[in-house]
């Protein structure tokens, strides 16, 4: 891929500016009161705040990463007095700045263009569903942060010396995402299409790195120990029983949310799961911003030096989609971030056409 931006591309200060007026946007907004609301943006907020500041263990499948690295963040601005309700949120502030400035480092790559993906960085950090997950204690920002990260080294331009150790990097980012969450798992084909030019570029190697591909993914699940050292340890908050064999699978496979998977079995189901997705997402993007970021994607399928990039969005989108329409039955943010994150992108590359 070659990119259009030259050595005089003042790259630091245009990502710098997207993420100092998102931060000035978030700030008065980050919440600082335990959770009291049932909204499903914030069903699990209450019970964040307490596990991050107790070291415990969150609900079914655990996110024993995010608990891990939250706790430490919580402790350390707990120590400089942040407030027990304010820390896990500025948890999720940092993390969701950190995806933004990966989000802008992509778009930039891939537009060649820093200003631009800036803009795209500001219109995608002001959509709802990455704001308030900027603003309050939940998984989400994490989860948008490996999506962000694994795409950016995924698009990355081919070097034959380094394409290698970026394949295992991403399979280990890869593990330690699904691990996190699960939805993750629907990014797999776009990120296998960006990376099949490394996987066949010597046919002869490839047992081999599918081999550490694979045993790097699995350690990607090592985090999940601490689920029941905390119970074992007698932690203070403890969510279901992950010290018994039972307990800890029935929290590792989120037993309690395959009611919310099930197929349409009809017609007028899959038109209703279809129109809950396309809502939210208009509720997010506006739908001139749905249709421009389609159209931006489309686009770059008839431009060699973006097509690789636009398939690989377009497949990320259209797999979270897919599966949101046909496989899940409330809305879910992780799904929806993977499909307005790509869609944000093909805002910018219409912009750049």
């Amino acid at each position: 891929m070659v990119s259009r931006m030259s050595p005089r591309t003042p790259r630091g200060a245009a990502g710098a500016v997207p993420l100092g007026l998102l931060l000035l946007a978030y700030l008065p907004l980050i919440q600082a009161i335990p959770n009291g609301s049932d909204h499903y943006f914030m069903m699990d907020v209450g019970e964040t705040q307490i596990v991050l500041n107790l070291w415990g263990t969150l609900h079914a499948t655990g996110y024993p990463l995010y608990v891990l690295t939250g706790a430490a963040l919580v402790t350390g601005l707990r120590g400089i007095g942040v407030g027990p309700a304010e820390a896990p949120a500025i948890v999720s502030l940092v993390t969701m700045l950190a995806a933004l400035g990966f989000t802008y480092a992509l778009a930039a790559r891939v537009t060649g263009r820093p200003w631009l993906a800036a803009g795209a960085v500001i219109a995608f950090g002001l959509t709802r569903t990455a704001w308030i997950h900027a603003e309050i204690a939940e998984v989400y920002a994490l989860m948008l942060l490996l999506l962000a990260v694994m795409l950016w080294i995924a698009l990355a331009p081919r070097r034959p010396e380094t394409d290698e150790r970026r394949l295992y990097l991403l399979a280990l980012l890869g593990g330690l995402g699904v691990a996190h969450h699960r939805a993750l798992a629907m990014a797999i084909p776009a990120l296998l299409f960006a990376m099949w030019p490394v996987f066949a570029a010597n046919p002869r190697a490839l047992p081999k790195r599918l081999l550490v591909c694979l045993l790097l993914g699995l350690a990607g699940f090592l985090p999940y120990v601490w689920l029941p050292l905390r119970a074992q340890a007698g932690a203070s908050w403890v969510y279901g029983d992950p010290g018994t064999l039972d307990g800890f699978i029935t929290q590792f496979l989120g037993r309690e949310y395959t009611r919310f998977i099930a197929p349409p079995m009809s017609p007028a189901e899959l038109g209703a799961n279809v129109q809950m997705v396309v809502r939210v997402l208009v509720l997010d993007l506006t739908l001139p911003g749905l249709l421009a970021g389609m159209a931006g994607l489309v686009l770059g399928l008839f431009q060699p030096r973006l097509r690789r990039a636009a398939i690989t969005l377009l497949l990320l989108a259209g797999c979270a989609f897919a599966f949101h329409a046909l496989a899940y039955t409330d809305v879910l943010s992780a799904l929806i971030l993977m499909i307005t994150l790509p869609v944000g992108a093909g805002g910018a590359l219409l912009a750049a056409a």
